[in-house]
Protein backbone atom coordinates (compact mmCIF):
# COMPACT_ATOMS: atom_id res chain seq x y z
CA UNK A 1 0.00 0.00 0.00
CA UNK A 2 2.32 2.81 -1.23
CA UNK A 3 1.90 6.37 0.02
CA UNK A 4 2.46 9.37 -2.28
CA UNK A 5 2.77 12.94 -0.99
CA UNK A 6 2.18 16.09 -3.07
CA UNK A 7 3.43 19.47 -1.86
CA UNK A 8 2.48 22.90 -3.19
CA UNK A 9 4.60 26.03 -2.75
CA UNK A 10 3.04 28.22 -5.44
CA UNK A 11 2.70 31.95 -4.65
CA UNK A 12 4.17 31.45 -1.18
CA UNK A 13 1.53 28.93 -0.12
CA UNK A 14 2.63 25.52 1.10
CA UNK A 15 0.85 22.35 2.09
CA UNK A 16 0.72 18.63 1.42
CA UNK A 17 -1.77 15.93 0.55
CA UNK A 18 -1.11 12.29 1.32
CA UNK A 19 -2.73 9.83 -1.09
CA UNK A 20 -2.94 6.11 -0.33
CA UNK A 21 -3.19 3.59 -3.18
CA UNK A 22 -4.09 -0.10 -3.26
CA UNK A 23 -2.73 -1.44 -6.55
CA UNK A 24 -3.31 -5.01 -7.64
CA UNK A 25 -2.71 -7.11 -10.72
CA UNK A 26 1.07 -6.79 -11.04
CA UNK A 27 3.21 -9.80 -11.87
CA UNK A 28 5.90 -11.42 -9.70
CA UNK A 29 4.52 -9.93 -6.51
CA UNK A 30 4.60 -6.32 -7.72
CA UNK A 31 1.73 -3.94 -7.03
CA UNK A 32 1.54 -2.59 -10.57
CA UNK A 33 2.41 0.96 -11.66
CA UNK A 34 0.71 4.33 -11.46
CA UNK A 35 1.20 7.91 -12.55
CA UNK A 36 -0.41 10.95 -10.94
CA UNK A 37 0.14 14.69 -11.38
CA UNK A 38 -1.44 17.57 -9.50
CA UNK A 39 -1.99 20.20 -12.20
CA UNK A 40 -2.64 23.85 -11.50
CA UNK A 41 -3.24 26.82 -13.78
CA UNK A 42 -1.44 26.72 -17.16
CA UNK A 43 0.11 23.29 -16.57
CA UNK A 44 2.56 24.09 -13.80
CA UNK A 45 2.75 21.00 -11.59
CA UNK A 46 3.35 20.67 -7.89
CA UNK A 47 6.20 18.49 -6.72
CA UNK A 48 5.64 14.73 -6.77
CA UNK A 49 7.84 13.13 -4.12
CA UNK A 50 7.13 9.47 -4.81
CA UNK A 51 5.65 8.02 -7.96
CA UNK A 52 6.10 5.27 -10.53
CA UNK A 53 7.01 4.56 -13.29
CA UNK A 54 10.12 6.63 -13.95
CA UNK A 55 10.55 8.40 -17.27
CA UNK A 56 6.94 9.37 -18.02
CA UNK A 57 7.48 12.19 -20.52
CA UNK A 58 4.04 13.72 -21.17
CA UNK A 59 1.86 16.16 -19.27
CA UNK A 60 -0.01 19.43 -19.89
CA UNK A 61 -2.00 19.41 -23.19
CA UNK A 62 -0.52 15.89 -23.72
CA UNK A 63 2.78 17.51 -24.74
CA UNK A 64 6.26 16.17 -24.05
CA UNK A 65 8.12 17.71 -21.14
CA UNK A 66 11.64 19.08 -21.50
CA UNK A 67 13.03 18.82 -17.96
CA UNK A 68 16.76 19.14 -18.66
CA UNK A 69 17.15 22.92 -18.39
CA UNK A 70 14.33 24.28 -16.21
CA UNK A 71 13.45 21.28 -14.05
CA UNK A 72 10.56 18.85 -14.01
CA UNK A 73 7.29 20.03 -15.55
CA UNK A 74 8.48 23.60 -16.18
CA UNK A 75 8.96 23.40 -19.95
CA UNK A 76 6.89 21.70 -22.67
CA UNK A 77 7.70 21.05 -26.32
CA UNK A 78 4.69 21.90 -28.53
CA UNK A 79 6.62 21.37 -31.76
CA UNK A 80 6.60 24.92 -33.11
CA UNK A 81 7.51 26.56 -29.78
CA UNK A 82 8.59 25.85 -26.22
CA UNK A 83 6.16 26.69 -23.42
CA UNK A 84 6.95 27.76 -19.85
CA UNK A 85 4.18 26.49 -17.57
CA UNK A 86 5.37 28.54 -14.58
CA UNK A 87 4.24 31.80 -16.18
CA UNK A 88 1.82 30.40 -18.77
CA UNK A 89 3.79 31.93 -21.65
CA UNK A 90 5.73 30.92 -24.74
CA UNK A 91 9.47 31.50 -24.98
CA UNK A 92 9.08 33.01 -28.48
CA UNK A 93 6.48 34.98 -30.43
CA UNK A 94 3.51 33.28 -32.12
CA UNK A 95 4.26 32.76 -35.81
CA UNK A 96 0.64 33.73 -36.54
CA UNK A 97 0.66 36.83 -34.32
CA UNK A 98 -0.14 39.16 -37.23
CA UNK A 99 -3.57 37.51 -37.59
CA UNK A 100 -4.51 38.40 -34.00
CA UNK A 101 -3.16 41.92 -33.29
CA UNK A 102 -5.31 42.32 -30.16
CA UNK A 103 -3.77 39.25 -28.45
CA UNK A 104 -0.28 39.03 -26.98
CA UNK A 105 1.96 36.77 -29.12
CA UNK A 106 3.27 35.12 -25.95
CA UNK A 107 0.03 33.89 -24.32
CA UNK A 108 -1.25 30.33 -24.60
CA UNK A 109 -4.60 29.88 -26.44
CA UNK A 110 -5.74 33.43 -25.61
CA UNK A 111 -5.37 32.72 -21.87
CA UNK A 112 -8.11 30.05 -22.07
CA UNK A 113 -6.28 26.76 -21.27
CA UNK A 114 -9.47 25.16 -19.90
CA UNK A 115 -11.55 25.82 -23.03
CA UNK A 116 -8.97 25.43 -25.80
CA UNK A 117 -6.04 23.23 -26.76
CA UNK A 118 -2.94 24.13 -28.74
CA UNK A 119 -1.99 21.10 -30.81
CA UNK A 120 1.32 22.28 -32.25
CA UNK A 121 2.20 25.66 -30.75
CA UNK A 122 0.86 27.61 -33.71
CA UNK A 123 -2.86 28.06 -33.21
CA UNK A 124 -6.02 26.91 -31.46
CA UNK A 125 -9.29 25.55 -32.78
CA UNK A 126 -11.94 27.23 -30.62
CA UNK A 127 -11.38 29.66 -27.77
CA UNK A 128 -13.50 32.24 -25.97
CA UNK A 129 -12.64 35.52 -24.29
CA UNK A 130 -14.96 37.77 -22.28
CA UNK A 131 -14.50 41.53 -21.91
CA UNK A 132 -15.28 43.48 -18.74
CA UNK A 133 -18.62 44.60 -20.17
CA UNK A 134 -19.60 40.96 -20.80
CA UNK A 135 -18.98 41.00 -24.54
CA UNK A 136 -17.81 37.57 -25.62
CA UNK A 137 -15.48 36.83 -28.54
CA UNK A 138 -15.35 33.32 -29.98
CA UNK A 139 -12.37 32.39 -32.16
CA UNK A 140 -12.79 29.48 -34.59
CA UNK A 141 -9.89 28.18 -36.66
CA UNK A 142 -10.04 25.83 -39.67
CA UNK A 143 -6.86 24.28 -41.01
CA UNK A 144 -7.34 22.60 -44.39
CA UNK A 145 -5.64 21.36 -47.55
CA UNK A 146 -7.16 21.47 -51.04
CA UNK A 147 -6.49 19.16 -53.97
CA UNK A 148 -7.88 18.93 -57.52
CA UNK A 149 -8.54 15.31 -58.44
CA UNK A 150 -10.64 16.13 -61.50
CA UNK A 151 -9.38 15.92 -65.08
CA UNK A 152 -10.27 19.57 -65.65
CA UNK A 153 -7.83 22.35 -64.69
CA UNK A 154 -8.68 24.51 -61.68
CA UNK A 155 -7.07 27.73 -60.51
CA UNK A 156 -6.30 26.36 -57.05
CA UNK A 157 -5.10 29.69 -55.69
CA UNK A 158 -8.43 31.24 -56.62
CA UNK A 159 -10.28 28.22 -55.21
CA UNK A 160 -8.49 28.46 -51.87
CA UNK A 161 -9.20 32.18 -51.76
CA UNK A 162 -12.89 31.42 -52.37
CA UNK A 163 -13.00 28.84 -49.58
CA UNK A 164 -11.29 31.21 -47.17
CA UNK A 165 -13.48 34.19 -48.08
CA UNK A 166 -16.82 32.36 -48.04
CA UNK A 167 -16.21 30.44 -44.80
CA UNK A 168 -14.79 33.42 -42.90
CA UNK A 169 -17.54 35.81 -44.04
CA UNK A 170 -20.34 33.31 -43.44
CA UNK A 171 -19.39 32.19 -39.93
CA UNK A 172 -17.97 35.51 -38.63
CA UNK A 173 -21.22 36.77 -37.14
CA UNK A 174 -22.45 38.72 -34.12
CA UNK A 175 -25.47 37.90 -31.99
CA UNK A 176 -26.95 38.54 -28.56
CA UNK A 177 -27.26 35.91 -25.85
CA UNK A 178 -28.97 35.86 -22.47
CA UNK A 179 -27.29 34.61 -19.32
CA UNK A 180 -28.91 33.98 -15.95
CA UNK A 181 -26.91 35.17 -12.95
CA UNK A 182 -27.57 35.34 -9.23
CA UNK A 183 -27.24 38.92 -7.97
CA UNK A 184 -27.99 40.79 -4.77
CA UNK A 185 -31.42 42.40 -4.77
CA UNK A 186 -31.55 46.18 -4.95
CA UNK A 187 -35.29 46.42 -4.34
CA UNK A 188 -36.31 48.69 -1.42
CA UNK A 189 -37.15 46.64 1.66
CA UNK A 190 -35.25 43.51 0.56
CA UNK A 191 -32.47 42.14 2.74
CA UNK A 192 -29.04 43.31 1.47
CA UNK A 193 -27.86 39.67 1.29
CA UNK A 194 -30.86 38.45 -0.75
CA UNK A 195 -29.80 36.79 -4.01
CA UNK A 196 -32.24 36.73 -6.91
CA UNK A 197 -31.88 35.36 -10.49
CA UNK A 198 -31.45 38.04 -13.13
CA UNK A 199 -31.13 37.82 -16.90
CA UNK A 200 -28.27 39.67 -18.56
CA UNK A 201 -27.92 40.21 -22.29
CA UNK A 202 -24.45 40.23 -23.83
CA UNK A 203 -23.08 40.57 -27.33
CA UNK A 204 -21.18 37.68 -28.89
CA UNK A 205 -18.71 38.20 -31.74
CA UNK A 206 -17.50 35.21 -33.74
CA UNK A 207 -14.14 35.53 -35.48
CA UNK A 208 -13.22 32.82 -37.99
CA UNK A 209 -9.82 32.19 -39.54
CA UNK A 210 -9.24 29.72 -42.38
CA UNK A 211 -5.72 28.51 -43.09
CA UNK A 212 -5.80 26.54 -46.35
CA UNK A 213 -2.99 25.31 -48.56
CA UNK A 214 -2.69 23.47 -51.89
CA UNK A 215 -1.48 19.89 -52.12
CA UNK A 216 -0.90 17.77 -55.23
CA UNK A 217 -0.88 14.35 -53.59
CA UNK A 218 -3.11 12.96 -50.86
CA UNK A 219 -0.01 11.75 -49.03
CA UNK A 220 0.89 15.40 -48.39
CA UNK A 221 -2.16 15.80 -46.15
CA UNK A 222 -1.27 16.46 -42.50
CA UNK A 223 -3.09 14.85 -39.60
CA UNK A 224 -4.41 18.20 -38.33
CA UNK A 225 -5.87 19.25 -41.70
CA UNK A 226 -9.32 18.93 -43.21
CA UNK A 227 -9.29 17.72 -46.81
CA UNK A 228 -11.25 19.62 -49.47
CA UNK A 229 -11.03 17.72 -52.74
CA UNK A 230 -12.46 18.56 -56.16
CA UNK A 231 -13.78 15.54 -58.08
CA UNK A 232 -15.27 14.94 -61.52
CA UNK A 233 -19.04 14.64 -61.64
CA UNK A 234 -19.01 10.87 -62.07
CA UNK A 235 -16.89 10.44 -58.93
CA UNK A 236 -19.04 12.88 -56.97
CA UNK A 237 -22.27 11.17 -58.03
CA UNK A 238 -20.89 7.77 -57.14
CA UNK A 239 -19.77 9.00 -53.72
CA UNK A 240 -23.32 10.26 -53.07
CA UNK A 241 -24.87 6.90 -53.93
CA UNK A 242 -25.94 7.82 -57.44
CA UNK A 243 -27.43 11.20 -56.57
CA UNK A 244 -26.26 14.35 -58.34
CA UNK A 245 -24.70 16.73 -55.81
CA UNK A 246 -22.79 20.03 -55.66
CA UNK A 247 -20.72 18.83 -52.72
CA UNK A 248 -20.79 16.69 -49.60
CA UNK A 249 -19.07 16.17 -46.26
CA UNK A 250 -18.08 12.64 -45.39
CA UNK A 251 -19.91 12.79 -42.04
CA UNK A 252 -21.10 15.13 -39.31
CA UNK A 253 -17.97 16.34 -37.56
CA UNK A 254 -15.80 14.81 -40.29
CA UNK A 255 -12.66 16.12 -41.94
CA UNK A 256 -13.44 15.43 -45.61
CA UNK A 257 -15.35 17.70 -48.01
CA UNK A 258 -15.96 16.78 -51.66
CA UNK A 259 -16.71 19.45 -54.28
CA UNK A 260 -18.23 18.54 -57.66
CA UNK A 261 -16.10 20.06 -60.45
CA UNK A 262 -19.15 20.64 -62.64
CA UNK A 263 -20.61 22.95 -59.96
CA UNK A 264 -17.36 24.69 -59.06
CA UNK A 265 -17.58 27.64 -61.45
CA UNK A 266 -20.83 28.81 -59.84
CA UNK A 267 -19.18 28.65 -56.42
CA UNK A 268 -16.26 30.76 -57.55
CA UNK A 269 -18.19 33.42 -59.49
CA UNK A 270 -20.64 34.21 -56.69
CA UNK A 271 -23.69 32.46 -58.11
CA UNK A 272 -23.46 29.76 -55.43
CA UNK A 273 -22.22 31.10 -52.09
CA UNK A 274 -23.79 28.26 -50.12
CA UNK A 275 -22.24 24.89 -50.95
CA UNK A 276 -18.70 25.36 -49.64
CA UNK A 277 -19.58 26.87 -46.22
CA UNK A 278 -22.61 24.55 -46.01
CA UNK A 279 -20.47 21.42 -46.28
CA UNK A 280 -17.87 22.93 -43.95
CA UNK A 281 -20.80 23.50 -41.59
CA UNK A 282 -21.44 19.76 -41.53
CA UNK A 283 -17.86 19.23 -40.37
CA UNK A 284 -18.76 21.53 -37.46
CA UNK A 285 -21.55 19.06 -36.64
CA UNK A 286 -24.26 21.36 -38.01
CA UNK A 287 -27.33 19.63 -39.41
CA UNK A 288 -30.06 20.62 -41.88
CA UNK A 289 -32.47 23.04 -40.24
CA UNK A 290 -35.39 21.98 -42.45
CA UNK A 291 -35.24 18.23 -41.74
CA UNK A 292 -36.76 16.76 -38.57
CA UNK A 293 -34.90 13.52 -39.21
CA UNK A 294 -32.61 12.55 -42.05
CA UNK A 295 -33.16 8.81 -42.12
CA UNK A 296 -30.95 8.13 -39.11
CA UNK A 297 -33.87 7.67 -36.74
CA UNK A 298 -32.59 10.25 -34.26
CA UNK A 299 -34.26 13.58 -33.56
CA UNK A 300 -32.67 16.61 -35.19
CA UNK A 301 -32.59 19.19 -32.40
CA UNK A 302 -31.32 21.81 -34.85
CA UNK A 303 -34.58 21.61 -36.79
CA UNK A 304 -36.47 24.91 -37.17
CA UNK A 305 -40.23 24.44 -37.60
CA UNK A 306 -40.62 27.84 -39.28
CA UNK A 307 -37.67 27.36 -41.63
CA UNK A 308 -39.65 28.13 -44.79
CA UNK A 309 -40.97 31.47 -43.54
CA UNK A 310 -38.26 32.86 -41.24
CA UNK A 311 -35.11 30.84 -41.91
CA UNK A 312 -35.18 30.07 -45.64
CA UNK A 313 -31.80 31.75 -46.10
CA UNK A 314 -30.13 29.78 -43.32
CA UNK A 315 -26.83 28.28 -44.43
CA UNK A 316 -27.85 24.77 -43.35
CA UNK A 317 -31.06 24.58 -45.38
CA UNK A 318 -30.91 21.30 -47.27
CA UNK A 319 -30.88 20.91 -51.03
CA UNK A 320 -34.32 19.32 -50.77
CA UNK A 321 -35.91 22.69 -49.92
CA UNK A 322 -37.60 24.02 -53.08
CA UNK A 323 -37.19 27.62 -51.87
CA UNK A 324 -33.43 27.45 -51.34
CA UNK A 325 -31.44 30.14 -53.17
CA UNK A 326 -27.76 29.17 -53.03
CA UNK A 327 -26.68 32.71 -53.79
CA UNK A 328 -28.11 34.12 -50.55
CA UNK A 329 -28.61 31.08 -48.29
CA UNK A 330 -25.60 31.95 -46.13
CA UNK A 331 -27.08 33.01 -42.78
CA UNK A 332 -25.64 31.44 -39.64
CA UNK A 333 -27.45 31.94 -36.33
CA UNK A 334 -26.20 32.06 -32.77
CA UNK A 335 -27.70 28.71 -31.77
CA UNK A 336 -25.66 27.04 -34.54
CA UNK A 337 -22.42 28.48 -33.22
CA UNK A 338 -23.38 27.10 -29.79
CA UNK A 339 -23.96 23.65 -31.32
CA UNK A 340 -20.52 23.78 -32.94
CA UNK A 341 -18.86 24.75 -29.66
CA UNK A 342 -20.71 22.01 -27.80
CA UNK A 343 -19.62 19.43 -30.38
CA UNK A 344 -16.03 20.63 -30.09
CA UNK A 345 -16.08 20.39 -26.30
CA UNK A 346 -17.55 16.87 -26.50
CA UNK A 347 -14.88 15.69 -28.94
CA UNK A 348 -17.32 15.24 -31.83
CA UNK A 349 -15.28 17.22 -34.38
CA UNK A 350 -12.24 16.35 -36.49
CA UNK A 351 -13.35 12.77 -37.15
CA UNK A 352 -11.59 10.91 -39.93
Amino acid sequence: MPITTFSNTIAGLSGSITVRFDLFGGSNGSNGTFRMDDFVLNGYTTAVENWSPEGYRYGFNSMEKDDEVKGGGNSYDFGARMYDSRVGRWFTRDLLANKYPSISPYVLVNNSPIIALDKDGNDWIISTSVAKDGTKTIFIKLTAAAINNSVQPVDMNAFCATVKSQVEQTFSISYMEFESKMKFSKQPGDRPDLLIPMLEMHKVNVVVDVDIRIIKDINELKSNEHLIHIEDEAVATSAAGGVSINGMANKLGGKDVLINRSSLDAMMNGTNNNTIPHEIGHTLNLRHVDQKSEGTGDVNYQYLSDHASKHKNNLMTSGRAFYKDRKVATKVEGFQIKWAIKAYEQGKLNKK
